[in-house]
């Protein structure tokens, strides 16, 4: 490409633009120069850590966080339903939702 006075004036602008452009998203990026001094003043303290990390139990219901067995179909704690309560057919045999007045495999009475 060959640079005439008129290629390098507009590219020198279009230089000129990009560099603004550029020194606009660094200084969104810093922190104002007061709010560092203000900070950089502050002792930080590392974080605090238990001792001894918790161990998560089995299941945590979802209502209330209390630690609940994977096993449990409704929380002791508040009540809350964690899983479907299923029933077998006394007929097929099969799982069927507690709920349910009809086997929907067999037709049997609940």
């Amino acid at each position: 490409m060959v640079f005439t006075i008129d290629n390098k004036e507009l590219w020198s602008m279009r230089l000129q633009t990009l560099v603004a452009k550029i020194r606009q998203a660094a200084s969104l990026l810093q922190p104002p120069q007061q709010q560092y001094q203000a900070h950089s003043s502050q002792q930080l303290s590392p974080p605090q850590y238990p001792s001894q990390p918790q161990i998560l139990p089995e299941g945590v219901c979802p209502n209330c966080n209390n630690p609940v067995s994977l096993e449990f179909a409704i929380c002791p704690f508040c009540g809350a339903k964690l899983k479907e309560i299923k029933h077998k057919c006394p007929k097929c045999g099969k799982e069927v939702n507690a709920e349910f007045k009809v086997c929907p495999y067999c037709g049997a009475t609940l």
